[in-house]
This record gives structure tokens, C-alpha cells and sequence, in this order.
């Protein structure tokens, strides 16, 4: 379609930038010597600042160029490696987690927009798949670069590259010209006010799915990543490799699964994958230091397969209710709610885990308590199976 090249440069020059360094912040702070709890007060300061920017994307596009939009994700890329140089500083930790936050949110709302306008619901699916496996494999050559080099180097090398890629990727898209039509469409677009988000309900169950998605997409990206680290003895490098080597393994599954799920049977494919998620949570309770080393690692392959299943089963039902009901109101609606969910829950998991002194322990209990609110993503109906309700739109 028209804007796929556009979106696929976006989403690959980002996602290298993401694997370099963003991706290795939640152990990056974690060597610092902040505690779970404090890292979990850091993700809820990411959620205030990523609904603080999303109402400012909302109203930027209409008076913005498109293109514009995507240069300010860069340049918040690099507002963001910045900050890490006043580390010990007092505003340091705060200020870092709401320009993380912000930044976030200009590059996910960018990327899902950009997305919407690629795929229907006859083939969402397999994109999404296609969109996961150019993720991984471009996360992974980031990851692997910015492992290599923090782990030998120091920050500062990861940092000049980052710059450097950020740079050409905004000369890139200073050239593109195959974003025009993409900003005049989404011109159209209404912003979401207080009104609408207080009143939003729909068939679909989606304002519960959306207060809980966002909880779980820390838990894989913070949390999870730090229970690695652990696991690999605190190296990057080995972080890294473990990482890759998770993608390798499961990856030839994953590529014939994304070729046909737009063919299967979606409400028991999905039903299927959230039953396994929530599984992968026990397991990641159930990983310490008490198992032999051949059985982590089949937990870990079972873990990264089940996650990346579920991610593009949930994926496509959203991206479809998406094409089917409101469009790109129902991308802003998902983001609201788990941003703003994730600054409440996060807060007082926060609380939570600071009477909890074993990290270890602390994450295990987190994880067995997501394994239980993992059932939650059951409820989340398909528009097929919605259609007997009268009131089957996204908003009212």
C-alpha cells in the first residue's frame, strides 16, 4: 500500500535507536542502584508524560505536517540519551522518565497510525506478523551493538551512534514525499476530549483490555528485562546474546504461524494465546536460581514464544476493531487509557513492592499476580462476536 515503505523506514530506524540504548534502561537504572519500587514509580512518571504528549500529538498533527511529527520523534530520541549525562543530578530520575514517556508516545502513536493505513482486516494479521519479525531482527542488531558497547566501552559511544542514526534517519524523512496524503486524511481526524474519554464504552470490552494492556507491556519490557539480567550475572553483553539467541530459536515457528493466522479460526487462536500468556507468567515466576540451566532456557524459549503468539493474536483483533469501528480515535482511546492506567497501577505497585526487601522475590510475586489478571484479556470481544449488540461503535 502507499504508505508501507514509509512506515517500515520509521519503524526500522527507530527500532535500532530503541535496541542501542532505550531498551537497556531498565537495567541501566537498575545498575545505578534503583530498586524495583523505585523503578516502578519511574514507569507510572512514563505514563503521566506519555498522556501529557498524547494530547499534544492529537492537536500537533492537525496544524503539522506528518513529516514534522516524525522529525520531533527523533529529536526527543535524542533529548532522551542526553539526560543520561546528568545522572545524580536531583531532577534526574523524574525527568527522565516523563521525556521517556514522552517519547514513547511519539514514536508508538506514530508508528500505529502509520501502521492503520497498511493493512485490512483480511491480512492484519499477517502484517503485524511481518511488522514483529523486521521488530526483532532489527531490535536485535541494536541490542547486540549496544550490549558490545556498553559492556566494553562506555555509554558515551552508544550515545555518538545514536546521534549519528537519529540524524540520517531525519534527513531521510526530510526527503520523503509519500507522506502528504497520510496528513491530509488525518486532518480528519477529531481529538479525543475529557468528555469523550469519561464516556467512551463499547461491546468490545475494550476500556477494561485497554486499562490492563499497559501494565503488562511494562511488565514485559521493564521488569522482565531486568529478571534477564539477572539471570545473565548483570552483563549487557550477555543480556544481548541471550536475547538474540531467544529470537533465533523461536523465530522459524513464529514466521509460518503470521502466514496463516488470517485464516484461522481468530476467536480460538486468540482464546488459545491468552491461556499461554498467562502461563508464561508462572513461568517467569518459577525461574531462580534453584533450576538447572537446561531448564531455564526451555522456559525462556516457551516464554518468548507464548509472548510473541499472544502479542500478534491481541495485535490484530486491536488493529481490526480499529479498521472497523472509530480508526485512529481508537488508537488515541488504547493509549490513554493504559498510559493513564499504567501512572495509577504502576504508583501503587510501587508502594507495594517497597516492602518487599528481596528483588528477586518482588518480581516473582508480581509475576503469579499478573499470571491471574492475564485472564482478563478473555473478555476482550471480537467485532464478529459483538455484532448482536446494538452499541458495537468504539465511542459515544
Amino acid at each position: 500500500m502507499q504508505h508501507r515503505k514509509s512506515f517500515y523506514q520509521f519503524v526500522s530506524i527507530h527500532t535500532f535507536l530503541i535496541g542501542l540504548f532505550p531498551f537497556y534502561l531498565p537495567v541501566f537504572l537498575w545498575k545505578l542502584g534503583y530498586t524495583i519500587s523505585d523503578i516502578s514509580y519511574f514507569i507510572a512518571l512514563a505514563g503521566f508524560g506519555y498522556c501529557l504528549a498524547l494530547w499534544f500529538w492529537e492537536r500537533i498533527h492537525k496544524v503539522m505536517a506528518l513529516k514534522k511529527v516524525i522529525l520531533i520523534s527523533f529529536l526527543l530520541e535524542i533529548l532522551l540519551l542526553t539526560t543520561i549525562f546528568f545522572n545524580g543530578r536531583i531532577l534526574f530520575f523524574p525527568a527522565l522518565a516523563i521525556l521517556y514517556g514522552i517519547y514513547n508516545c511519539f514514536f508508538w502513536i506514530t508508528n500505529r497510525v502509520l501502521f492503520l493505513e497498511t493493512v485490512t482486516p483480511s491480512d492484519s494479521g499477517k502484517h503485524f506478523g511481518n511488522f514483529q519479525i523486521v521488530v526483532a531482527v532489527i531490535l536485535k542488531v541494536g541490542v547486540f551493538c549496544g550490549g558490545l558497547l556498553l559492556d566494553k566501552t562506555s555509554y558515551f559511544p552508544v550515545f555518538i551512534l545514536s546521534i549519528l542514526v537519529g540524524l540520517l534517519g531525519s534527513v531521510l524523512f526530510i526527503a520523503n514525499k509519500d507522506l502528504a496524503g497520510l496528513f491530509q486524511s488525518m486532518q480528519q481526524v477529531k481529538s479525543i476530549g475529557l468528555t469523550g474519554l469519561f464516556t467512551f464504552r463499547d461491546a468490545f470490552r475494550s476500556r477494561f483490555i485497554f486499562a490492563i494492556d499497559g501494565l503488562f507491556l511494562f511488565l514485559e519490557s521493564f521488569f522482565w528485562v531486568i529478571s534477564l539480567f539477572i539471570i545473565v550475572k548483570e552483563s549487557y553483553w550477555q543480556l544481548g546474546m541471550l536475547v538474540i539467541l531467544l529470537m533465533i530459536i523461536f523465530g522459524a515457528m513464529f514466521y509460518f504461524i503470521k502466514n496463516s493466522i488470517d485464516r484461522m479460526p481468530g476467536e480460538w487462536m486468540y482464546r488459545i494465546s491468552v491461556f499461554f500468556y498467562a502461563l508464561s507468567w508462572i513461568f517467569r515466576g518459577l525461574i531462580g536460581d534453584e533450576l538447572k540451566l537446561p531448564v531455564v532456557f526451555v522456559l525462556l524459549i516457551l516464554i518468548t514464544f507464548f509472548t510473541s503468539i499472544f502479542r500478534l493474536t491481541f495485535n490484530k483483533r486491536f488493529f481490526d476493531l480499529a479498521k472497523t469501528t472509530t480508526a485512529h480515535q481508537y488508537i488515541f482511546l488504547k493509549s490513554y487509557y493504559s498510559q493513564f492506567f499504567i501512572a495509577i497501577l504502576f504508583g501503587l505497585l510501587g508502594l507495594v513492592l517497597s516492602r518487599i526487601g528481596n528483588p528477586e522475590a518482588a518480581l516473582s510475586y508480581t509475576y503469579f499476580a499478573a499470571a491471574a489478571i492475564a485472564l482478563g484479556y478473555f473478555l476482550y470481544r471480537s467485532y464478529d462476536t459483538s455484532q448482536s449488540h446494538p452499541n458495537h461503535g468504539a465511542s459515544q
